[in-house]
């Protein structure tokens, strides 16, 4: 899938805006391996009420493909067109479906107790993030500004002909406007009678300053006997969250290691000496990563939890099963070596496949300790019915890694196509905790399940001890 930011200049009409968003989105969709364009535009009320706004000349373009699609060829093709989209600034952004939808963008909102420091700390905020490599197209929402004509009618001389400052600004709006004075009759159908005055007669401040408006005292007068002009830059946006001003920056990351930019801009905005009462917080891309993770680290720790339960109430014991779950860091440290050795970024999908691994490592352990039960159950001392279930488990349980390992090749080797639900960061994660579990898991879980089994017995012997103790003689 394909991510396409449009973005227009500031003073540009929201008309025009539209006008050319549609005829992009046409011509995305005349290619015959695009299969559907999603067009969003400005922000709904409920984005409003989340803090989700976006800019009102931004218009967000996702671009889905037929499967084997060359995204690449087809950004290049784009570019070549870009002059029939100007003035529209086109960032395009590979993603996928499960991705957070923010591709590479960064945002941060900066406020503070007053205009004074929040301009201050946006600014400081925005020049250390300049001189990040990782870090490209760093801008602020106040560089989203407008050119505005300010009129300042005198009210002494407007008096003395016969005018009001009120008065005088009416006539300048019905001259700069579209005024609709009446109606007529044609084929026995009403049509609005509209006057505008022509854009093409006023592009400086002078054109405006010779127009004439209408004194009760002389008549027709040109506006500059009583009015100056001034120019003056104005935001086109105030962004407000938790009541309070706040100043958006954004920027996008060069890296593909999303997880590895946002940690080292957090550490840099953390080191910031900003002014009293300024605090910027992090949204756009990395606010999604982070609640994504905090979302299946949860998931993680209730799937844990769930699977231990089950394993309590099929041994009937919590010993055993506790000795299981000593297979899940061995686990965890496999598939962290994996994203090291491979260099692969942590990302949503490496966090899929750690689930997966909770199921899957378990799966071994268990096997083995079901039969180590078994062997204690028959008779067998602790340390023979390990051996045994050792030696007799070995082969499904390797059988069982090997195949799942060679089952996520294709995806560790193959080229991740746009759009793909799973990603190479998933194999990798399973390949490697797999790997380093299954291995370690018939050392490690034997030893701890001795071990807790010996505990077990001391504690029963000490029971056993202080209870012929109590007992009186007969």
């Amino acid at each position: 899938m394909l991510s396409i930011n449009m973005t227009f200049p500031a003073d540009y009409a929201p008309e025009t805006q539209k006008q050319k968003a549609f005829d992009f989105e046409k011509k995305l969709l005349s290619n015959s391996d695009v299969t559907d364009v999603i067009l969003r535009m400005g922000s709904s009320a409920e984005d409003a009420q989340w803090g989700q706004t976006t800019k009102n000349n931004l218009a967000s373009i996702f671009v889905v493909f037929k499967k084997g699609s060359d995204i690449d060829q087809y950004i290049k093709e784009l570019k070549k067109e870009h002059k029939a989209f100007e003035p529209a600034e086109l960032d395009y952004i590979k993603t996928s479906y499960s991705s957070s939808g923010g591709g590479n963008n960064l945002q941060f909102n900066v406020t503070a107790t007053n205009e004074t420091n929040l301009k201050e700390a946006a600014t400081i905020v925005e020049t250390k993030l300049k001189d990040m490599a990782a870090l490209s197209k760093v801008k602020t929402n106040l560089e989203d500004s407008k050119k505005e004509w300010q009129i300042h009618v005198d009210q002494t001389k407007a008096e003395q002909l016969g005018l009001t400052p009120e008065l005088a600004a009416q006539q300048v709006a019905f001259l700069m406007k579209k005024s609709p004075i009446g109606e007529i009759s044609i084929n026995n159908e009403k049509t609005t009678i509209i006057i505008e005055h022509k854009k093409e007669n006023i592009t400086k401040q002078e054109d405006i300053l010779n127009t004439n408006i209408l004194s009760s005292i002389n008549g027709p007068i040109p506006l500059k006997d009583i009015a100056t002009i001034s120019e003056k830059k104005l935001q086109t946006e105030v962004f407000h969250k938790d009541g309070k001003e706040t100043i958006q920056i954004t920027a996008e990351a060069s890296n593909e290691d999303l997880s590895k930019v946002s940690a080292e801009v957090n550490e840099t905005i953390a080191n910031l000496d900003l002014p009293s009462g300024a605090k910027v917080t992090i949204a756009g891309a990395t606010e999604s990563m982070q609640e994504n993770f905090t979302d299946l680290f949860k998931i993680m720790g209730i799937a844990i939890g769930i699977v231990y339960l089950i394993m309590v109430i099929t041994f009937g014991q919590a010993r055993a099963p506790f000795a299981i779950l000593f297979s899940l860091p061995l686990a965890a440290v496999g598939g962290i070596l994996g994203l090291i050795i491979s260099g692969t970024p942590v990302d949503v999908n490496s966090l899929i496949g750690a689930l997966m691994l909770i199921g899957i490592v378990v799966t071994n352990a268990i096997v083995l300790i079901e039969r180590v039960q078994q062997n204690r159950e028959h008779g067998m001392e602790t340390r023979d019915a390990l051996l045994e279930a050792g030696s007799t488990r070995l082969r499904p349980i390797i059988m069982t890694a090997i195949t799942t390992i060679v089952a996520m090749l294709p995806l560790l080797f193959g080229q991740s196509q746009a759009g793909s639900m799973v990603s190479k960061s998933l194999a990798v994660v399973v390949i490697g905790g797999l790997a380093v579990s299954t291995v370690l898991t018939l050392v490690v879980v034997p030893v701890m399940y001795e071990l807790l089994d010996k505990i077990g017995r001391k504690r029963r012997s000490r029971r056993k001890i202080s209870t012929s103790t109590e007992t009186p003689d007969i």
